[in-house]
């Protein structure tokens, strides 16, 4: 399966949506408005992303070992480990330290084998 995007929206003049991602490999989300074909892009067709938080992450791993590291560019901002449900978003917590991370490429590097799928919420100038 690899990684797939399973929700990508983009809601209206109000510059929000939801992007939803599915994977039992290491993968990638771009947030540039121009990346390369064949790079999954967190932005719909005309949106440039200003910010995009991690809310909600669920893991699986076949044996105990296995684990999932979440950067936002080149810092990390997440490990889990195993089986878990993280909502952050429910718990008032932001895994990006500041504007920049939260604007920083999505990177999930998964380390033996499992899945997971994460929920990211966006803010954009799309309808500028």
């Amino acid at each position: 399966m690899a990684a797939k995007i399973t929700v990508n929206q983009n809601i209206g003049s109000r510059g929000t949506g939801a992007l939803v991602v599915t994977s039992d490999a290491t993968g990638f989300l771009s947030t540039a408005a121009n990346a390369p074909e064949g790079i999954s892009k967190a932005n719909t067709a005309g949106e440039t992303i200003s910010a995009m938080y991690i809310t909600d992450l669920i893991t699986t791993g076949s044996a105990a070992g296995t684990s999932w590291t979440i950067k936002r560019g080149a810092t990390t901002v997440f490990v889990a480990y195993g089986n878990g449900q993280y909502k952050f978003r429910d718990k008032g917590m932001r895994l990006e330290a500041d504007t920049s991370a939260a604007a920083a490429n999505v990177v999930f590097t998964l380390s033996g084998t499992g899945y997971m799928q994460m929920k990211l919420t966006k803010s954009s100038n799309a309808e500028a």
